[in-house]
């Protein structure tokens, strides 16, 4: 998925986020692909949707970054805030629409099975408002509905950061992260055909999680030592939680992730953003420093956006499946050299165009 930086200095202070990257991508990829030939080995494929929620987290806390240090450039310069709304959305349409919608038309081309009796769905980013009213997942564009939940919070977020007053925002942000359970639990009274499916494809269901993460950014900008001091309890606690979440899960206590036990992998996904951003130290810094795994965490929205849908796409022009393994030993590596073969020829290019659309215009000089 995406959630990279648009601005270049923050590399400097955030040297392993990629490598927090790829371990999500990975895990959505593993959830896909790895082969599950036992109802355990099922339960234990099944955790590599925690990618997904990772993912939100760094979206979150790099998005609110980006937003917060525009503001602050613009207050400074007595710019108007709305001018940096519609920027910040322009330069994310540079980054996101070009592959998005490139590979839908070429689903749509292909006749991707699905994919042509929902294309407007997808086409209008509302993937995931289809699968909650339908209560069922779209087969390979399934992975869809999480971008469309990006986009519908690149929407409307940058109005909460922006023009929520600086004592206040820190609150709101709080307020937002309690939103998420809550909305969670009530989904059962909305009437929805599924309301567990429905608490995790609709934007409110992800509310704390990109909020933490969004409430992360704020602190390293405006407490970076209280932040820094939080970051390692809030991995390990939430991170002993999730494993006895997980390890239950696996064992077959119970199906399903209760409406509380995603906003535990929030705490936790936060705590691992920002030891990330941090710069992870000892053996951890040599493995996130790995070309591979620097290179897929660069590439990891190609590789999100392309992995399930080109099963199908071979198989129609072809290919048979040969199973889970022929997957992850043939597809998954495809996957990412086309994922670097479009950001280097495809998306790079497209992505440099936003140099002309600057967070703030400076007026011309008399």
């Amino acid at each position: 998925m995406h959630g990279k930086s648009d601005d270049p200095s923050a590399a400097t202070w955030m040297p392993h986020l990629d490598a927090v990257r790829a371990v999500a991508v990975a895990a959505v990829v593993l959830r896909h692909f790895a082969p599950a030939a036992t109802p355990a080995a099922e339960r234990l494929v099944y955790l590599g949707s925690l990618g997904v929620p990772l993912f939100f987290c760094l979206s979150g806390f790099l998005v609110t970054g980006i937003l917060l240090d525009a503001r602050a450039r613009a207050e400074q310069a007595g710019a108007p805030l709305g001018g940096v709304w519609l920027r910040f959305f322009a330069r994310r349409a540079l980054r996101i629409f070009p592959l998005y919608y490139a590979v839908l038309l070429a689903a749509w081309c292909v006749d991707v099975p699905g994919v042509r009796a929902t294309v407007g769905w997808h086409a209008t980013y509302l993937s995931n408002v289809l699968v909650a009213l339908t209560g069922v997942w779209l087969g390979p564009s399934s992975p869809l509905w999480s971008l469309a939940v990006e986009e519908q919070f690149y929407l409307f977020w940058p109005g909460v950061v922006l023009f929520s007053g600086r004592r206040a925002l820190p609150w709101v942000l709080a307020a937002f992260a309690l939103a998420g359970p809550l909305f969670r639990l009530l989904t059962p009274t909305i009437g929805f055909v599924d309301p567990d499916l429905a608490g995790v494809v609709l934007l409110p269901g992800a509310f704390d999680t990109l909020a933490l993460g969004g409430l992360a950014a704020w602190g390293v900008r405006e407490a970076p030592a209280a932040t820094a001091r939080l970051a390692v309890p809030a991995l390990g606690v939430g991170g002993v939680v999730m494993v006895a979440w997980a390890a239950a899960h696996v064992a077959g206590l119970f199906d399903g992730t209760p409406f509380w036990a995603r906003s535990v992998q929030a705490v936790a996904f936060t705590g691992l953003v920002l030891v990330g951003a941090r710069g992870f130290r000892g053996g951890l810094a040599r493995v996130a420093e790995l070309r591979p795994v620097v290179h897929l965490g660069k590439v990891s929205y190609g590789v999100y956006v392309l992995h399930l849908l080109l099963v199908p796409a071979l198989i129609g022009i072809g290919y048979d499946e040969r199973g889970a393994w022929w997957r992850l030993a043939v597809v998954f590596p495809l996957t990412w050299a086309l994922a670097a073969l479009s950001m280097r020829w495809f998306e790079g290019p497209i992505n440099e165009l936003k140099r002309y659309v600057p967070y703030l215009v400076r007026p011309p000089r008399a």
